[in-house]
């Protein structure tokens, strides 16, 4: 019964070292990775690194460590998703929480409408660069605050949440601020992906908010990206082990 813990503490020791020599982001997505202070100068948490959508999730605080899964829009089935991480009101235990857009499918004209109301036409979509796309969400939200609350009503987020142990919750953020630190990429990327998403990895330490966001992941990225999709789908179908998810962080590199 002790193995998958022994296990996870041999591995533990030797993180760094596996997620920097294996399983390298060759010739994909672009990547950007952020460290900067977890407050603004108003002391509220700084959430510049997080999207208009990725708000609607995760956007009331940075937690001690975030997932986040974003499809593009020209044609992936599959919906926004995350989790976070996060001590309770009382700092008695850990809670994670599933958040989810349930009607994203039937919501996507808005954000098409969007493009198309700056002369991008729908088909055209899929050729601009998922930062570009990304700065001209950023810009109407600026530009029109009235049409964007309209906007954020719109969507359903579903949201679930519930207590974990300490050893989950510190296996999960100690790979994820291993693998933020060592992230490396060769090669070169792309001119722009025409389908498929991204993924984000975020934490806090001390008094700084890291974030690693990704295109199209490979190698750990891949690894690390699938095992935290899962840990969503496992929670929303009342399947989730933890056991099972502490033995898979551990063996990620073996």
């Amino acid at each position: 019964m002790r193995k998958p813990y022994i296990t996870c503490f041999f591995f533990s020791i030797f993180i760094p070292l596996l997620f920097s020599q294996y399983g390298v982001h060759v010739n994909s997505g672009h990547f950007t990775k952020r460290i900067e202070y977890n407050y603004n100068m108003e002391a509220d948490f700084n959430l510049g690194s997080k999207d208009v959508i990725e708000l609607l999730l995760l956007g009331d605080f940075n937690a001690s460590a975030e997932f986040f899964y974003s499809p593009y829009l020209n044609s992936n089935p599959c919906s926004p998703a995350g989790f976070r991480m996060y001590r309770d009101s009382l700092d008695k235990s850990y809670i994670l929480e599933i958040k989810q857009i349930t009607n994203f499918e039937s919501m996507r004209h808005i954000l098409i409408n969007i493009y198309e109301t700056i002369g991008i036409p729908c088909v055209l979509i899929s050729s601009v660069p998922e930062d570009v796309r990304e700065k001209i969400l950023k810009h109407h939200w600026l530009v029109n605050p009235r049409y964007f609350t309209n906007f954020s009503n719109q969507f359903r987020v579903e949201t679930q949440s519930f207590t974990i142990s300490d050893q989950f919750a510190e296996t999960v953020y100690k790979y994820i601020v291993s693998f933020t630190a060592t992230f490396q990429a060769k090669g070169k990327p792309p001119p722009y992906i025409a389908d498929g998403y991204s993924v984000k990895f975020r934490t806090v330490k001390d008094d700084l908010v890291w974030t690693l966001r990704i295109y199209l992941p490979q190698g750990n990225a891949l690894k690390l990206s699938n095992l935290c999709r899962e840990i969503i789908t496992d929670s929303s179908s009342d399947k989730f082990d933890e056991k099972k998810y502490i033995s898979a962080f551990c063996s990620l590199e073996n």
